[in-house]
């Protein structure tokens, strides 16, 4: 027997998923999402290799949403300058 569900994700039960994860399920999430784009980008020539255009959407979203989603976008975001990877390790 199979069954097929629909089931609707909030943005809510989405951010409690991905919080209630470890560090190394957070970092497979951005493995997968980076997946998901690529494969995304064969049929979407338009969209972008990662998303760039979806990202840039997103920060004027953000921004609408106000002081915590912005506060919460560059804490997210922040490391990312310290840690980016050399060249030599791409």
């Amino acid at each position: 027997m199979r069954r097929v569900v629909d089931v609707s994700l909030e943005p809510k039960d989405l951010a409690s998923a991905f919080w209630d994860m470890g560090s190394d399920e957070q970092a497979e999430f951005f493995h997968e999402l980076a997946q998901i784009i690529k494969e995304h980008h064969q049929t979407n020539p338009s969209s972008y290799s990662l998303g760039e255009m979806q990202w840039l959407y997103m920060t004027e979203d953000i921004r609408k949403r106000g002081k915590d989603a912005t506060e919460m976008f560059m804490a997210l975001s922040a490391f990312a300058f310290d840690y980016w990877p050399q060249k030599n390790e791409l």
